[in-house]
């Protein structure tokens, strides 16, 4: 039998190790120029924010530089491979930080 978890933590847990498996199959070679730190990068968290347009899901990537535009353009194509639907994509927003 598989149990699914549809609760919000399962499903904040559930995106941020598919964030991980995204960010383990990534190439420095793929981004060339993005700092980038490869040997650490990594999705160390996974929140809801509250914001003007309701809430958003907010996924944080660790040792990369602060809005590094082609790792969160990566990222989000990468989690839409692997399932995220466009209303998931639309109300998610990735922040990269060393």
């Amino acid at each position: 039998m598989v149990t699914i978890d549809l609760t919000v933590s399962g499903y904040l847990s559930r995106l941020g190790k598919l964030t991980n498996e995204v960010l383990a199959e990534m190439q420095p070679g793929e981004l060339p120029g993005a700092a980038v730190n490869w040997a650490d990068l990594q999705c160390n968290d996974v929140r809801l924010k509250a914001g003007q347009n309701g809430l958003c899901v907010q996924v944080v990537v660790s040792e990369a530089a602060p809005e590094c535009g082609e790792l969160i353009g990566a990222v989000r194509d990468g989690l839409a491979k692997r399932g995220l639907s466009p209303v998931e994509l639309a109300t998610l927003e990735i922040i990269t930080e060393w």
